[in-house]
């Protein structure tokens, strides 16, 4: 009876520890959604603001630097006047196109946690150019691989020319050497091609990749 009491006791302990606990998991997950209620008009005018200014003021930048070579161009400067504006001009050009990728990025990233936060259970999101896939799980299904090892002959005239290369190569008589190649010389020259391979595929994606590896072989 005692036991019967105090595992009762200890059971009534137990729920009331764990009615606590879920309790306070589920007040945490309600301040990370209010947390990202919050920042969810930044988020929308960081967007606004990346894609309506700095991008349209970066775009108008470097249309303008276009404009600035193509006149450079067509004018009757001097050549070395002409060619130092020309490259000072194309360096700020690719400052702002490196500028307007870094923008996108941003942008980009600021889209895919508007439109995917974490705090929904969103594990993994892609995407760029108004296109974005998010997932809560990724499920890798297969992964195969691929080897593959070819050989052949190469042409004829660079077969005649093997034996003539080694028969300059070795001394002409004497002690220690080595008899040249005769008419009888079975050498044979190929060449080999190892190409490895591979596929990984899931639900979402598959990718396919080859790498060919050659190199030359001599066997009597």
């Amino acid at each position: 009876m005692d036991r019967e009491k105090a595992f009762t006791k200890a059971l009534a302990q137990y729920r009331a520890q764990c009615t606590e606990l879920f309790g306070l998991i589920r007040d945490e997950e309600k301040n990370k959604i209010r947390r990202w209620e919050d920042e969810k008009p930044s988020l929308e005018l960081l967007i606004a603001s990346l894609n309506q200014d700095t991008r349209r003021i970066l775009a108008d930048e470097m249309q303008s630097r276009r404009s600035d070579l193509a006149r450079l161009d067509a004018s009757s400067r001097l050549e070395a006047e002409r060619r130092r504006q020309e490259e000072s001009g194309w360096a700020e050009v690719a400052g702002l196109e490196e500028a307007l990728e870094r923008t996108t990025a941003r942008l980009d990233r600021a889209k895919q946690q508007l439109y995917f936060p974490e705090v929904k259970g969103y594990r993994f999101s892609s995407g760029n150019g108004g296109i974005y896939v998010a997932a809560h799980d990724l499920h890798v299904s297969e992964v195969s691989g691929r080897f593959e090892f070819t050989v052949e002959p190469i042409a004829q005239q660079s077969q005649r020319t093997v034996p003539q290369q080694q028969q300059q190569q070795r001394p002409a008589g004497g002690a220690g050497a080595g008899p040249g190649p005769g008419p009888g010389d079975t050498s044979r020259l190929a060449r080999l091609t190892v190409v490895l391979g591979g596929v990984s595929s899931s639900t979402a994606l598959a990718e396919r990749a080859e790498w060919v590896l050659s190199g030359m072989a001599n066997w009597p």
